[in-house]
């Protein structure tokens, strides 16, 4: 190694700490998404932009600011080489100990949304490019930071950037974990929808924000008083939940949507109560088709396939209003074919409790060959800061901007056996391998540019 980048890093993190809290006081959580307005994905995503390239044109970088839909960073010459972040954040929902939009540190962790998905990770990977810049290193390869605000819901900010950029021919995105991602499943999101059985109990229904989250909390409202039953039932099961101005609440906990058995979904036990009382088409679809089902076994949907694992389900929104329901899942298989044989039996799932099918969000599995030299020069550079030669590349469920660019893989910025709190409350980044993120994505780009 020809630069000592923990040393280096160690320099610049001050400075970094320093943009990342700012970045962080950014609400950049989507809205409604307006096409038409200046501010595409709202004012608080706009802020975070205008704040990550304030920061480049503070220190000398030349940028652009596409439409507010992305941003883009950039040095060098040559070819184009990219590295994907995204500064668009979900939302803060849960109990949280620290304001998610104040970045607090206690400790070695600074807590906030966003810390570390993306917005650590971009600005560590920013950092990495000033410091080789400041260095004198010469590229052979135009880097470009290429930065969005709708990660988190369906990417329409780099389908915006890249209709206008051509696409760089390799690159890294700093949002999932090391050592590294080389595959991520195919999309394969759905949607329920229907009348509820008039005779329900059910008057209102409402749970999640995004599909992509394991939603920890549902509020509904009945037609009728069972507050008794409700608390003996919680009692009984042990589950948590309470009775607030006549909404019912059941509480569980949030997760990512790739992960859904690491979380607990608050109207699985929703359902479970509702239909010990009345047991209506909307309840029984979810007890028979979803309840603690992570991996699609009930509707038998359920696949694996080698290193790139099994497939994963998410039911991460619910509504019920006027008698008529939605409910939106979040699923991710090992294998594209596996769409007709969801199009099939879940279709048939929903036939059966007089709902209708619908088949959302799709995208192919990205797969970069795991020996090839992008995956072998980001995987040195992890070894040679880290120091860890146990952990090897994988596969992961989740979807990262990676899939945008073939020769492109997930990298960073979750350590082996950190906690991994995105998409829930109390999301930190650690100190520590804040400084040594840093110097990791130095050393992965002068591997590859010098």
């Amino acid at each position: 190694m020809d630069y000592n980048f923990l040393e280096l890093a160690d320099k610049y993190y001050d400075d970094a700490l320093k943009d990342l809290s700012e970045l962080i006081e950014c609400k950049s959580v989507l809205d409604v998404y307006k096409p038409t307005s200046a501010h595409p994905f709202g004012e608080g995503c706009a802020k975070a932009l205008d704040t990550m390239l304030g920061f480049a044109k503070r220190d000398g970088f030349e940028s652009l600011n596409d439409e507010y839909y992305a941003g883009e960073i950039k040095y060098g010459s040559g070819e184009d080489f990219a590295i994907l972040g995204h500064l668009d954040v979900v939302p803060a929902e849960g109990a949280w100990d620290t304001d998610p939009f104040k970045a607090t540190i206690i400790g070695d962790r600074l807590y906030g949304r966003g810390s570390t998905d993306d917005k650590g990770p971009v600005i560590a990977s920013y950092y990495a490019l000033k410091m080789l810049r400041d260095l004198g290193v010469k590229f052979n390869k135009t880097v470009k930071l290429i930065v969005g605000c709708d990660e988190e819901t369906e990417s329409r900010c780099l389908t915006h950037y890249f209709k206008k950029h051509n696409k760089p021919s390799i690159g890294f995105s700093p949002d999932a974990d090391f050592p590294l991602i080389y595959g991520e499943k195919a999309f394969a999101n759905f949607s329920i929808l229907g009348s509820v059985d008039p005779h329900s109990i059910i008057k209102t229904w409402k749970s999640g924000s995004r599909v992509n989250i394991v939603p920890d909390t549902c509020a509904v409202t009945l037609k009728g008083d069972y507050s008794k039953e409700f608390n003996e039932f919680l009692e009984s099961h042990s589950y948590q939940g309470e009775i607030k101005d006549s909404v019912y609440y059941t509480y569980g906990k949030a997760a990512h949507g790739s992960t859904p058995e690491l979380g607990v979904n608050a109207n699985f036990i929703m359902a479970e109560f509702v239909n010990s009382i009345y047991n209506d088409n909307f309840t029984r679809f979810i007890l028979d088709c979803l309840s603690f089902d992570p991996y699609g076994e009930k509707m038998e949907i359920n696949v694996e396939n080698g290193d790139m694992g099994k497939l994963s389900l998410n039911p991460g929104i619910f509504e019920v209003e006027n008698n008529e329901c939605l409910i939106q899942c979040d699923c991710r298989t090992p294998k594209d074919s596996q769409y007709k044989v969801i199009d099939v039996f879940v279709r048939d799932c929903a036939n059966k409790h007089k709902l209708i099918y619908k088949a959302d969000h799709r995208k192919e599995i990205h797969y970069v060959d795991p020996n090839s030299y992008l995956v072998q020069s980001l995987y040195k550079a992890y070894k040679e800061i880290s120091g860890d030669t146990i952990n090897k590349p994988m596969t992961i469920g989740g979807g990262t901007y990676a899939k945008f660019i073939d020769n492109c893989v997930a990298f960073g910025p979750t350590l082996p056996g950190e906690d991994n709190l995105i998409h829930s409350p109390n999301e930190y980044i650690d100190l520590n391998n804040f400084k040594k993120d840093i110097a990791i994505y130095a050393y992965a780009i002068y591997e590859l540019v010098k």
